[in-house]
């Protein structure tokens, strides 16, 4: 469990109730699974445009053309019910932080990106 809280917040085992609850280990479950196969789409570079309409100013004058780069962001963090602590511990704030912008600055830079022909 260690490994795995970890791997997606680094610090946050030290930094929660160590050693769980009966009840939070009796309705935790790890599944392990294999991934077989797998895809997705990655657009790097923006839009492809037709050398005709390159040429013709109709379209190039009334058709918008571009991308929307798209980022994983986690938001300000809302603070729980029974909450107490007054500030965000650090090492939350700076993982958010880091999360951000390395998502928001692979974004931006597959958007222009030159395409590879």
């Amino acid at each position: 469990m260690r490994l795995i809280t970890d791997g997606l917040v680094p610090g946050r085992w030290d930094n929660s109730r160590v050693p769980p609850t009966k009840v939070e280990t009796l309705s935790t479950s790890v599944l392990k699974i294999t991934v077989v196969s797998a895809s997705a789409k990655i657009n790097v570079g923006g839009p492809s445009d037709d050398r005709k309409d390159l040429k013709d100013e109709d379209v190039t004058s009334n058709v918008w053309t571009g991308v929307f780069p798209v980022w994983q962001c986690l938001a300000a963090p809302q603070v729980g019910e029974n909450n107490k602590v007054v500030k965000v511990p650090e090492y939350l704030a700076q993982w958010r932080e880091e999360k951000n912008s390395v998502g928001e600055r692979y974004s931006r830079e597959a958007a222009v990106a030159k395409k590879k022909k």
